[in-house]
């Protein structure tokens, strides 16, 4: 497990260093002469990565104690947040705010936001309780709840042969078991887990060396996967289920006698090279199913409808990322939830348009719906993000305007997911995964 994730950090060092990120290295050794055998490549890795530090030139306090803000604050140092503190933002959450050490505000500050600590209720009041010793149990919590937020890839298929499971608070449970199972904790000498025990900076420097960096990025086939064929047609979509892509994008558009059809523009001029120009919304699903779209070697192609996108979608077992083109009537709407709703694939289904009231009208129609808002041009800002937060609305952007790591993390701390489209250069598609972006709409990575 160590292993895999020193080679992840080698293979992205050079990306994490041009983007100004903080991230786990393996490049120096460490100073401290009180670091048991085993032990050392861990703390080489957390110190040289700038995670966790000594408390001397050449004492790193291997039996030591962590507290709750000392552990926040290897957490923040790794996620490479930029989230700062304000002067009154931690009274606003914590009844204890004037006892945290103003080196941990930001990361206090980070880890509420993120919910990675939701702190100590006591009666009416919220406290932080920084100077509290964390238990090995609670920093399972902290871990867990890190690699949710954080959107990693752990490992499920790591054992260990632990005696006092039972012994384990049932509220914990959960978390000690996917600790165990990434590989990030195990047992003592003995055997025993002691969910009581305090957790030493030597055992936080372990866990934290062990914790995935690898992102959980989910790849969108763009219109399908149409190299050697066409776009938004039965043949695209099916090489597309093929692969390993995670969701479909494809566009749609409404027809005159209310069929919805697979195709971007406005008519059909493009796909059949100028030569049957009909727009969609004008003609009927009759006579679309006549035009025929040509391909390379005398192959024709034909244009699909909804139902045959989402059909294949649901036997590959992909997302289908459906683009709504034009802008529609509620009941345009009810007509579309209504047709993928009778193949069984309407939770499956993310709904994505540039319309903002497209994607009002589908939230007023499916309370528990996928939908994101597509944008072009313009910037993320701070209405914006109300907006989408108050409509419970995800963001897809295009990639050269998600020019700034700040611009994911802005979203996320807001329970905001977000995809770029569309990027079919793999350095760059590398740089959006470091930031933690949701998803990567492309016409040819994997």
């Amino acid at each position: 497990m160590f292993k895999r994730i020193l080679s992840t950090i080698a293979a992205l060092s050079m990306i994490i260093s041009l983007l100004g990120m903080t991230m786990i290295s393996v490049s120096a050794a460490h100073p401290f002469d009180d670091i048991p055998g085993w032990a050392n490549e861990y703390v080489e890795t957390v110190y040289a990565g700038g995670i966790m530090q000594g408390i001397g030139d050449t004492t790193f306090g291997s039996d030591g104690i962590l507290t709750r803000e000392q552990l926040v604050v290897t957490l923040y140092r790794l996620s490479g947040s930029t989230v700062k503190a304000t002067s009154s933002s931690l009274k606003e959450h914590f009844a204890d705010a004037d006892d945290i050490s103003s080196w941990a505000n930001d990361a206090v500050e980070w880890a509420y936001l993120t919910k990675i600590t939701s702190g100590v209720m006591q009666g009416d009041k919220l406290y932080f309780k920084p100077k509290n010793n964390v238990t090995r149990q609670e920093a399972a919590k902290f871990f867990v709840t890190y690699i949710d937020y954080m959107d990693l890839k752990a490992p499920t298929d790591n054992a260990a042969d632990i005696k006092d499971m039972d012994t384990v608070d049932g509220w914990a449970l959960p978390y000690v078991e996917r600790c165990i199972a990434a590989g990030i904790i195990n047992g003592d000498g003995n055997g025993n887990f002691s969910p009581y025990g305090n957790t030493t900076r030597i055992a936080a420097a372990k866990m934290l060396a062990c914790l995935p960096t690898e992102r959980n990025v989910r790849m969108i086939a763009h219109k399908g996967y149409w190299p050697g064929t066409m776009e938004n047609t039965v043949e695209a979509f099916t090489a597309a289920g093929e692969r390993s892509y995670y969701g479909i994008e494809a566009d749609t558009r409404i027809t005159a006698d209310g069929e919805f059809v697979m195709i971007h523009d406005a008519d059909t001029s493009a796909v059949t090279n100028g030569e049957t120009v009909v727009t969609a919304r004008e003609t009927t699903w009759e006579d679309i199913q006549k035009i025929r779209i040509p391909g390379e070697g005398g192959v024709e192609y034909r244009i699909p409808r909804v139902e045959d996108y989402i059909s294949i979608c649901k036997e590959y077992g992909k997302v289908p990322f459906l683009e709504l083109k034009d802008g529609h009537t509620k009941e345009e709407l009810q007509s579309l939830i209504g047709k993928i709703e009778s193949i069984g694939y309407l939770s499956e289904t993310v709904f994505i348009s540039f319309s903002w009231e497209n994607c009002v009208l589908l939230r007023e129609l499916l309370p528990d719906g996928n939908i994101m808002l597509l944008m072009e041009d313009d910037d993320i800002t701070d209405d914006l993000i109300d907006q989408l937060v108050e409509h419970d609305i995800d963001l897809d952007i295009k990639q050269k305007r998600v020019w700034m790591k700040t611009y994911v993390e802005k979203c996320h701390l807001n329970g905001i997911k977000l995809g770029v489209w569309t990027c079919d250069d793999a350095a760059e598609a590398e740089k959006f995964i470091s930031w933690g972006v949701d998803y990567i709409t492309t016409n040819y990575l994997e």
